[in-house]
């Protein structure tokens, strides 16, 4: 999405004088409270059972933007003209957890593509996924709540959460770095 090839080539697929409106979802845990020693929770467990809640509970939030994609809707811009918008997924930004939940992949396999887990982490990416009708999940069938979208495929609209990564990287070296020169009272007052 970031791209002016991107945009390009989605625009190449709409009909003549309609424009794109990207989707952005962004998804992370929940902080439960400040006074639970950190603990969190996922919005979704990592269960079979729970992976169909979720793409179901996705697939009806999200319905709308199917028709709308597909058919586009007339929007009146700020100079009173009409125009065709399309919105489509463009951007699913989670943490790596969330994106086996969103792009049905198992755990320690890359949601871009089908690199082995001894691959993770090359320079080189691989190919990417071909977009999947039905899953297998822990031996359960699953419909993704993003297979009907148009224009999408949901492997390439994965993104790292950047604020989680920095949080990761900074913010939890600086409280381990702070809680060497105070006590942790000190610091949570």
């Amino acid at each position: 999405m970031w791209t002016s090839s991107w945009w390009e080539k989605m625009q190449a697929k709409l009909p003549e004088g309609s424009c794109i409106t990207p989707v952005i979802i962004a998804m992370d845990k929940t902080q439960l409270t400040q006074f639970s020693g950190g603990q969190q929770a996922y919005p979704a467990a990592h269960s079979a059972r729970m992976h169909r809640v979720f793409h179901k509970s996705m697939r009806l939030l999200l319905e709308p933007l199917v028709k709308a994609g597909s058919e586009g809707i007339e929007i009146v811009g700020g100079d009173g003209h009409v125009c065709k918008v399309h919105p489509i997924l463009a951007c699913y930004i989670t943490d790596y957890l969330e994106q086996c939940l969103v792009t049905c992949c198992k755990f320690r396999t890359c949601p871009k593509c089908p690199q082995k887990q001894s691959a993770l982490g090359d320079q080189e990416p691989g190919e990417l996924r071909e977009q999947c009708r039905c899953c297998l999940i822990s031996g359960t069938i699953v419909t993704p709540f993003w297979v009907r979208f148009p224009l999408c495929c949901i492997h390439t609209c994965v993104m790292a959460d950047v604020h989680q990564q920095l949080f990761q990287g900074i913010i939890k070296y600086l409280i381990t770095w702070c809680l060497e020169l105070i006590n942790k009272s000190e610091l949570d007052c």
